[in-house]
């Protein structure tokens, strides 16, 4: 029969992150962490500074969202398990 070759590719460990608010208020401002800012791949932004945001229930009341790329899942699960520790939201 015939063979299929199938080019090997590397998948590198990836994460969603919503940018978010516990409460409802204006967005004020935003601070990402010196120690993360390495494996962001992507940031997406819903809202600007001084719009109103809502309290987070779904991705539908996210201020945007950011997507990361990590060296190892490993080093993804640390990131992510402790990941209010990198990114604040300030809300007034």
């Amino acid at each position: 029969g015939n063979h299929i070759i199938i080019n090997e590719f590397k998948i590198k460990p990836s994460a969603y992150y919503a940018i978010h608010s516990d409460e409802d208020g204006i967005f004020k401002s935003f601070n990402i962490n010196n120690g993360i800012k390495p494996f962001i791949k992507e940031l997406i932004w819903y809202k600007s500074k001084g719009q109103p945001v809502t309290s987070f229930t779904g991705a539908n009341s996210a201020i945007g969202i950011i997507l990361f790329q990590f060296k190892s899942v490993t080093q993804m699960h640390n990131y992510m398990k402790s990941i209010n520790k990198f990114i604040q939201v300030e809300i007034s």
